[in-house]
């Protein structure tokens, strides 16, 4: 398709041809309405060409445009325009990462490990996302990641942001091969359920990742499969990674995470690419190699001034300190009230012992609270290195009840009674229990385990409930604090609602955000195109639209859906927030009558079609003016669901029906009323065809009877007259024939041709001209001889009225015989003028001259002498199939 280069395709300048791949070639291109350069990419066309395929095109386009996400690659565009099919995307201008891999191999060098690791979390980041929005990827390897330089500088580990391109299309290269033996994608990064062809997920795309980690910090693919069977044998060998061929210098921590990624079976790999980035994360974090920290941590502000508790005892025979008070994140001091504040009856509470000394409890009033040395975390207990680590646990709230304890990877473990928790797996903690994290023990009161009951307040102390106001209490996770100004959306359906999202950044580092609706169909939502940057402590607010359309789709009643901000940074800082959006009823629906004229015991059925947004009922009514009908409609309410349609049969019945005579056409009305508010009312027309009860036909044989007896008898009466007036007789028996015929016959269009004539000719009774040509159908029958139901007899492009009106044949295609069709030829209704040809006529010599024919007397009949002689006339030959004739002028001497 290198010739595509410089033509302008759709308002697209193609610029240069960027790569090639299995299912079409990329482009540089410039948008000439927008003024901004974009990677357009081509469909193959023997892809394009399936009209399959461009269905499942056109949906997975819709599907990945609705990706918005700083790892994924963004699709701004797609259409079809001359049988091909067109995708507009973002244009990275950094290569892929098979590039950058294969640039750093020829200079002898490899990734740097924590570069390799940013890039795998960035990866990871972009699938938990597009995951979320029911999105697998299913062809994850470093030739679809692109890379793009980072501008902000936001990842002191690497220059570059890593995005996942091709979302979507690998599925759609799935489902067109679904007929061939095989899987669909690279086999070395494939799952090994893929490989069998089993169920494909989320975890698939994760073990895909876990490949790309292995190459990225290892150095080398831990499967390089040739076939098939060779996928399937390696990629279900055991862990890939053992003490046996571990790579000098690899943590035993990254070890395990990769095993987990490429673990065989699903359930025992992350079950999310969230756990991945996380993981990564505190890794990166914890990594006592790496060079720099993930973010700068400014010096820590004092911590609220306390009453310490009495020291305990230091026990000298270790070589730890340990600080028997826990000091609380700076950040918000307000989420730690002390134990004698009314308020803090009302919340569930977790209790902390260090050896002897109960500590102060704190309220739980998040869903998620860390647990570490570091001063970043929500709960910092300050140990020895040793044993507490700077990120040691987590407790997450379960929304059904009860919490989750989940160790980080620490160094010294975290303990559930007396078992040692397995890192980032969650653990339901139960309250009977504690956890112990060194010499600190943590238990979870619930509050309504002890009945909870607020205390009595203090004299002077009144605190009143102001009903007036209306704003959602404000969520918070982690560092994020998000104020919607509604969480009950009330809209019509065509209509719009927005909801205005307050973001503060709590944390201490300045952080994006980005704001998405999870729960509802994405054509209903119209999302920010903007991200938040926000510094420490500062707020602002996004917005988002909620228009449900004006179709049977929007059903009336309550949908839920969530509202999500999130840290476009760090995949485990967010925010949700369940919401309801209500939808109003509204009522619409369409009625039709099939078919509309109706014969005697031929069904008639009435088709009412809810294009509402609800349940409705309707009522039908049937009448005609003249009384002559009955009709048979269902007596009970008829209830249709919204989206769907009822056929309901319709009887009508004839009060009389005559003898003799013409048929008889009863028009009536049928009126639908919906009960729904405004649904009003549909009137559709139809009409009752009633034949007599002996038809005309009858009456025209009966006609046709006594005309075959005269016609008989004017045979033997001319019979005596002789031959000419027998033909002029029957001439004109047959003219009276044709005449009372046409009388005894119905001619509803006046076509000079029966209704009887016209069904057997094909023609339609009830119009003059059935094939348009200008001629009626008794004309062309009568005295044209042409066919009624073709518009052009003898196939010339002219149509037999055209040509009746001119001077041409509507039964000759070459009206002068020059060879020339009528329609082309300039002079069609000159005579030709062919060669002059003499035809030799034998003239007999030994017989007598002819004479004239003898009538029915013997004597000749003298001819009178011509008055002029004619010239010689020129006997052209004859043509095939007409009789030679021979014609000899008589001179009189």
């Amino acid at each position: 398709m290198t010739d595509l280069i410089g033509q302008t395709i759709d308002n697209f300048r193609i610029e240069r041809q960027l790569g090639q791949g299995g299912m079409g070639v990329v482009y540089e291109a410039t948008d000439m309405s927008l003024n901004r350069r974009v990677a357009l990419k081509i469909m193959h066309k023997h892809l394009a060409a399936r009209e399959s395929f461009q269905q499942r095109f056109v949906r997975e386009a819709q599907n990945a445009a609705r990706l918005k996400h700083p790892n994924i690659v963004q699709i701004h565009h797609f259409f079809s325009k001359q049988g091909q099919l067109f995708l507009v995307m973002e244009l990275l201008e950094d290569g892929s990462l098979q590039d950058y891999i294969d640039r750093l191999r020829q200079q002898g060098r490899r990734m740097e490990r924590d570069e390799a690791l940013e890039l795998t979390r960035q990866i990871a980041s972009g699938l938990h996302y597009a995951h979320q929005q029911g999105m697998i990827h299913r062809d994850i390897k470093p030739a679809n990641i692109l890379l793009t330089r980072d501008t902000d500088g936001s990842s002191p580990y690497t220059a570059y942001r890593a995005l996942i391109a091709d979302f979507g299309l690998a599925k759609l290269l799935q489902e067109m091969q679904s007929s061939q033996t095989g899987p669909v994608g690279t086999l070395a990064y494939m799952s090994p359920e893929q490989v069998l062809g089993g169920k494909v997920d989320a975890r698939s795309d994760i073990y895909a990742l876990g490949v790309i980690l292995f190459e990225l910090v290892v150095g080398y693919r831990p499967f390089n499969p040739q076939s098939l069977r060779d996928a399937v044998r390696t990629h279900r060998s055991g862990p890939v990674l053992t003490p046996a061929n571990r790579p000098p210098g690899l943590p035993m921590a990254l070890e395990e995470i990769i095993n987990r990624c490429l673990a065989a079976d699903p359930q025992d790999r992350y079950q999310s690419a969230h756990e991945i980035a996380y993981a990564l994360r505190q890794f990166m974090e914890n990594d006592p190699e790496r060079a720099v920290p993930t973010q700068p941590e400014p010096a820590p502000k004092p911590a609220p001034r306390q009453e310490p508790p009495p020291k305990p005892k230091v026990d000298n025979r270790r070589s730890q300190t340990h600080f028997t008070n826990p000091t609380w994140p700076h950040t918000d001091p307000s989420m730690y009230p002390p134990a004698d504040r009314s308020d803090l009856f009302g919340f569930d509470l977790l209790m902390i012992r260090y050896k002897s000394q109960q500590l102060d409890p704190i309220a739980i009033q998040r869903d998620l609270i860390t647990i570490g040395r570091d001063n970043s975390n929500h709960v910092a207990l300050q140990g020895a290195k040793s044993e507490i680590s700077r990120n040691h646990a987590r407790i997450e709230r379960n929304p059904e009840g009860g919490y989750y304890i989940v160790d980080l990877g620490s160094t010294n473990g975290t303990y559930l009674g007396r078992e040692r928790l397995q890192a980032n797996i969650p653990r339901f903690w139960d309250p009977r229990e504690a956890v112990r994290i060194g010499d600190y023990w943590l238990r979870i009161d619930i509050a309504r385990d002890r009945g909870v009951r607020m205390p009595v307040q203090e004299p002077g102390r009144t605190e009143r409930h102001d009903a007036s106001r209306n704003e959602e209490p404000p969520a918070e996770s982690e560092h994020i604090q998000v104020q919607p100004s509604q969480t009950h959306v009330i809209v019509e359906a065509g209509s719009y609602n927005d909801i205005n999202v307050a973001v503060t950044n709590r944390s201490k580092f300045v952080d994006h955000y980005a704001l998405q609706v999870e729960g509802l169909p994405p054509e209903w939502v119209v999302l920010p195109d903007r991200q938040l940057k926000l510094l420490p402590e500062k707020q602002e607010s996004l917005g988002v639209r909620l228009h449900p359309p004006r179709a049977s789709e929007s059903r009336a009643g309550q949908h839920r859906f969530i509202l999500r901000v999130a840290s476009v940074k760090y995949a485990n800082v967010f925010v949700t927030i369940p919401c309801i959006l209500e939808i109003n009823p509204y009522h619409q629906f369409s009625a039709s009558l099939q078919p509309r004229l109706i014969h005697r015991n031929e069904p008639a059925l009435i088709t009412i079609i809810n294009e509402g947004n609800a349940p409705d009922q309707y009522e039908l009514a049937a009448k005609d003016n003249q009384y002559a009908l009955t009709f048979e409609t269902p007596e009970e309410t008829l209830e249709v669901d919204a989206g769907h349609a009822l056929e309901v049969p319709l009887g009508v019945i004839s009060r009389s029906q005559s003898i003799f005579g013409s048929p008889k056409v009863y028009p009536f009305d049928v009126t639908v009323t919906g009960k729904g508010q405004r649904a009003g009312t549909k009137q559709l027309q139809g009409a009752l065809q009633v034949q007599p009860m002996l038809p005309t036909w009858v009456l025209a044989l009966a006609a046709l009877i006594g005309i075959a007896a005269c016609l008989l008898l004017a045979l033997l009466l001319t019979g005596l007259l002789g031959a000419s007036q027998s033909q002029n007789a029957t001439a004109t028996a047959r003219a009276e024939v044709t005449r009372l015929t046409a009388e005894a016959g119905l001619d509803s269009d006046d076509d000079g041709l029966t209704d009887e004539r016209e069904r057997q000719l094909g023609t339609d009774p009830f119009v003059a001209d059935t094939d348009g040509d200008g001629l009626s159908d008794g004309e062309e029958v009568r005295v044209h001889s042409t066919n009624p139901t073709k518009a052009d007899t003898d196939d010339d492009t002219l149509r037999d009225g055209a040509e009746v009106a001119g001077c041409t044949s509507p039964n000759n295609a070459d009206t002068n015989g020059n060879g020339v069709p009528d329609n082309i030829d300039p002079a069609p209704c000159e005579a030709a003028s062919p060669t002059p040809t003499l035809t030799p006529t034998k003239i007999p010599t030994a017989e007598p001259p002819p004479t004239a024919t003898a009538t029915n007397t013997a004597v000749p009949t003298p001819i009178p002498p011509p008055t002029s002689l004619p010239p010689p006339t020129i006997i052209v030959p004859p043509t095939a199939g007409q009789p030679t004739s021979t014609t000899i002028p008589f001179i009189s001497p």
